[in-house]
């Protein structure tokens, strides 16, 4: 099946879900085309100019233009699931963000960058499920529920499967031994912005409250300002956010 033919599935009212399945890490192909996306000076400028503007602005909020990965196209062949990317950052990425129709109707195609996240729903042995609330220190959507998440770093020995055990090393101290299965579930895509993200779904060995009590140590804390772990149940987490009042931008 080729995915861009695929029939697009609606997820949350905040993500579209471009593929839904089950597949092992091992069954994920990453192709990497090491050109950069090149548009013209003028764009290149505008980037520019964007960029100075948001750092001018940024107050608390932590920035750094590092690499990330651009989404070029994806496919579903035979149960595994093949990503091709290529270089981008995060200065394009901001630039770009929930702009498609508008940057690649002006720079056709190259115009529009594609940043790859990725994010877990990490569930413990006690069948909870760990949720954080977004500081208002980081660039994307601060203040909303969301399960741990990143972008992909396209770096050398990194990959969306690398890229997400950082990520949950560094905001959740979870180290690898804990990890009882860790499965890719799906690839949504923000309606909002526009990004997609890689979906994985990360069992634990340890219980959902044991993981909590140790993330007050983690080097990336400051990225969130609530941590908690709710039954895996679509109600109870509805309730949980009509309390505290909140949005959850994670896809089902």
């Amino acid at each position: 099946m080729d995915a861009a033919a695929s029939e697009r599935e609606a997820g949350t009212d905040a993500f579209g879900l471009l593929w839904r399945g089950s597949i092992a890490v091992e069954a994920l192909d990453v192709e990497l085309d090491g050109r950069r996306l090149v548009v013209s000076s003028t764009y290149e400028l505008a980037v520019d100019e964007h960029w100075r503007r948001i750092l001018a602005g940024a107050g608390e909020r932590v920035l750094f233009d590092g690499p990330l990965a651009h989404l070029e196209s994806y496919s579903v062949h035979a149960d595994r699931l093949r990503l091709l990317l290529r270089p981008s950052s995060y200065r394009y990425w901001l630039f770009c963000a929930g702009r498609r129709d508008e940057l690649t109707t002006r720079y056709g195609p190259d115009g529009f960058h594609r940043a790859l996240a990725v994010a877990a729903a990490v569930v413990g042995r006690d069948g909870r499920l760990i949720l954080q609330r977004r500081s208002a220190r980081v660039a994307e959507c601060p203040g909303v529920w969301h399960v741990p998440a990143g972008n992909v770093a396209l770096e050398p020995e990194a990959s969306p499967t690398t890229s997400i055990l950082a990520e949950l090393a560094e905001e959740l101290n979870l180290q690898p031994a804990e990890i009882r299965s860790l499965r890719i579930v799906g690839l949504a895509e923000s309606l909002a912005n526009q990004k997609p993200e890689l979906l994985y779904h990360c069992q634990l060995s340890c219980t959902a409250a044991e993981l909590v009590s140790r993330a007050a140590d983690s080097r990336d804390r400051f990225e969130y300002d609530r941590l908690v772990h709710l039954p895996l149940d679509e109600s109870a987490i509805a309730a949980h956010l009509a309390k505290e009042d909140g949005v959850l931008a994670a896809p089902t």
